[in-house]
This record gives structure tokens, C-alpha cells and sequence, in this order.
């Protein structure tokens, strides 16, 4: 997800992401404050992976940023 907001950079935000509703038991949800390959280490942009039965997934989320 890239961020439009001036002055922003991943490595200094502060995400915060939750799991939207789902009927799955097995689902996680994870965020990077880092430079992530799979957003060219763009520092606008945050990675944020859901994950079901061990493999990434897509999955209702919400993501804040402060």
C-alpha cells in the first residue's frame, strides 16, 4: 500500500493492522516497517501480508498509520 501523505516513511511510521471479519480460524496478519523487494524498497509504501494455512492469502484488513 503506498502512502501519499508528504514527509512519510515506512521506517519511521507506525503501522498498526487488524484482521477484518473473517469465518477462518487460521488467518494472521503482518506489517513491515522496513524496505521491502516486493514494494521496491519504495519508502512510501507499507507491505502488509494476511496469511491463511501458512500461505499468504488475500483478507479483509484495516490498516492504521500514525
Amino acid at each position: 500500500m503506498k502512502v501519499s501523505a508528504s514527509g512519510f516513511d515506512v521506517r519511521t511510521a507506525v503501522p498498526q493492522v487488524s484482521l477484518g471479519i473473517t469465518t477462518a480460524l487460521n488467518v494472521g496478519i503482518g506489517v513491515s516497517r522496513t524496505l521491502q523487494p516486493a514494494c521496491k524498497n519504495d519508502p512510501k509504501s507499507v507491505l502488509v501480508r494476511t496469511i491463511r494455512a501458512n500461505a499468504v492469502n488475500d483478507e479483509p484488513f484495516s490498516l492504521t498509520i500514525a
